[in-house]
């Protein structure tokens, strides 16, 4: 298909709009009317596209992980979460997908490269994958996905860069709100991705506990259609609206 329907941002974009009652595309995209009407399936090219490059993000993001320094902290944790990102969707699209990580972090197995047991981070439990791939990623359940997700995040959040810094820095790098507030998403709709544990008191109380993390650090734009100028990059600039930008693309 044409470069369109392989992209993060359209193909995200697309899945969680068309398929609501948000948006309307007069144009005849491939695929589009199907989600629109709720009538597509696995052959649609958007659904076919968003799975195929959310899968390739997370075969980058292995990759960095088995060749970059681990003292890099930082860095490798900022991938730790575009990976956990890109899974999240995942599990929110599609539920029960492949899954697999870098080999320098597969301890249960760390000569298969893919393998079918995965250790939860800072946990004893273990996860068993399903399925008879020998050359492919093995299956994880959706509520199993959701523990290793919330999992991960935890894992990752102390080695994030705080907000000043990230200001500092580069606004488009990861910092620890971005994790906070995946977090908080996930907690939020836990009885859809793990129906049998999830939608508990608790797990509200932790996306309201996350939320209010972000929300205590990130400041809103003091004018708000600067959000959506093609300036709101630039820290030495009028346009303030990057100090609420969480999660943006560069």
């Amino acid at each position: 298909s044409d470069e369109g329907m392989s992209s993060f941002y359209r193909m995200t974009f697309a899945m969680n709009e068309y398929s609501s009652d948000l948006i309307h595309w007069i144009w005849p995209d491939v695929g589009l009317a199907e989600l629109r009407s709720a009538s597509w399936t696995s052959s649609n090219e958007i659904v076919y596209g968003a799975y195929a490059r959310l899968n390739f993000d997370i075969t980058l993001c292995n990759t960095f992980l088995d060749v970059a320094d681990k003292s890099e902290t930082t860095k490798r944790a900022e991938v730790r979460f575009i990976r956990a990102l890109n899974y999240w969707y995942m599990l929110d699209f599609f539920g029960n997908v492949p899954f697999n990580i870098s080999k320098s972090e597969n301890t249960l197995q760390p000569d298969d490269d893919f393998p079918t047991k995965i250790a939860i981070p800072n946990s004893s439990d273990v996860i068993e994958l399903s399925g008879n791939y020998p050359n492919y990623p093995h299956q994880i359940k959706r509520a199993d996905l959701y523990k290793w997700l919330v999992a991960e995040l935890k894992d990752i959040e102390n080695d994030l860069m705080d907000y000043n810094t990230r200001m500092a820095t580069a606004y488009y790098r990861v910092d620890q709100g971005a994790a906070w507030v995946l977090l908080s998403r996930l907690y939020l709709n836990s009885a859809v991705y793990d129906a049998e544990n999830g939608g508990t008191a608790n797990d509200y109380t932790q996306a309201a506990i996350y939320s209010k993390k972000a929300i205590d650090v990130y400041k809103l734009a003091p004018v708000y259609k600067h959000l959506f100028m093609a300036d709101n990059d630039d820290l030495t600039r009028v346009n303030q609206a990057y100090q609420e930008i969480i999660l943006p693309i560069n």
